[in-house]
């Protein structure tokens, strides 16, 4: 089975990462997973690194990823690609992508897989949006479901939103975790808890940092590390200045997995989130999370068992369910052992590949 991915090397979020996550499975099931993409900035250089280190063959035509030039030239290039005959199906992860590889399979017959990654209309609330976002999300939609041979959802939660709210039947599979990466041995760093996420509203981190001031008003020792970046770093460092040094921002974190392999457990405090990678990654590092209840978050952290939910944008919930973890060590080891299992069992690489080969089939 030979898969055609697409990715810029330029800017990698989320649905990439899961996606390439999802090709290192692919290969160690023994299909040809095939990623076009332009050179890697400094920065990600280490995603695509890893993917040839399992032996997968990346194609590099360009660099950069804006405006139209580029989109014209990602259509050329996997045409180009899909007709030298080495291409059995396409699979995309994000909108813009999906819509350039659907054009490609109307051109060379190629089937396309599409896989949703969250719900586009639903994101809008969240964003500045202009007043034709919508109607362009919406014609999205329309297009991707019309043109896809099979369509598949990250989360049991965003399946079943897609079908009730838009009449959308996509295959709930969950993004995988490259356990590998994450599972390497560290000594832990005292009483640190981390959080993994871009610094935009949705992630909650108004919540983690009031929530933050409360533990550590009860708790001397705790401290907050928050790795990523966006548009919310410069309120956040002028609001945690007054917990001196306790709260900090880390920016872009090259290698998240150092991280957790060190920390006390992980906190995401998303008031929404079709599947939460971080939660899962802390899982394959053998680390309890505390997450909120909602969207994927759900389906990862069992609560009670490998984590705590908590409610969404409820700092004082939050606070509570840190300080218990931080109150039980011998709680919050057996957590992050049973979250391994777990992950292990239902996002390991391999696991969510066979379920995509089993879509792969029925697409073509």
């Amino acid at each position: 089975m030979r898969v055609l991915f697409t990715a810029s090397g330029s800017h990698l979020g989320g649905s990439t990462m899961a996606m390439m996550n999802l090709m290192i499975g692919l290969r160690k099931l023994g299909a040809e997973p095939l990623l076009l993409g332009t050179e890697p900035t400094q920065i990600y250089r280490p995603y695509f690194e890893r993917l040839e280190e399992v032996g997968i063959k990346i194609v590099y035509w360009g660099r950069g990823a804006v405006g139209a030039s580029y989109w014209a030239g990602l259509l050329a290039a996997a045409t180009k690609i899909v007709l030298k005959g080495s291409v059995d199906v396409l699979h995309a992860h994000t909108p813009k992508e999906g819509m350039v590889l659907s054009l490609v399979s109307r051109l060379t017959g190629r089937p396309l897989v599409y896989t949703f990654e969250g719900d586009p209309l639903l994101e809008l609330r969240f964003q500045e949006r202009r007043l034709y976002d919508e109607a362009l999300h919406r014609q999205f939609l329309r297009g991707i479901v019309r043109n896809s041979a099979a369509l598949a959802a990250c989360s049991r939660w965003l399946a079943s939103r897609l079908r009730e709210n838009y009449g959308i039947d996509a295959e709930p599979i969950p993004n995988p975790v490259d356990v590998e990466r994450f599972s390497q041995p560290g000594t832990p760093m005292g009483r640190t808890i981390v959080t993994l996420a871009r610094l935009v509203e949705v992630k909650g981190l108004r919540t983690l940092l009031r929530a933050a001031e409360k533990v550590i008003r009860v708790d001397g020792e705790a401290t907050f590390l928050v790795a990523g970046d966006g548009p919310m770093r410069e309120t956040l460092e002028r609001e945690s200045a007054r917990l001196e040094g306790r709260f900090r921002l880390l920016g872009f974190h090259r290698r998240p997995q150092e991280l957790l392999k060190t920390c006390y457990m992980l906190v995401m405090p998303s008031l929404y989130e079709p599947f939460g990678m971080p939660a899962a990654e802390a899982g394959a590092a053998s680390k309890p999370v505390v997450a909120s209840r909602t969207g994927g978050l759900q389906e990862i952290v069992e609560d009670g068992s490998t984590g705590l939910l908590h409610r969404p944008g409820d700092h004082e919930d939050l606070a509570e369910k840190v300080l218990r973890l931080l109150g039980d060590p011998e709680l919050a080891a057996e957590m992050g052992r049973r979250g391994r299992e777990r992950v292990m069992r239902l996002f390991s690489p391999e696991v969510v590949a066979a379920q995509y080969l089993k879509l792969y089939e029925e697409a073509l």
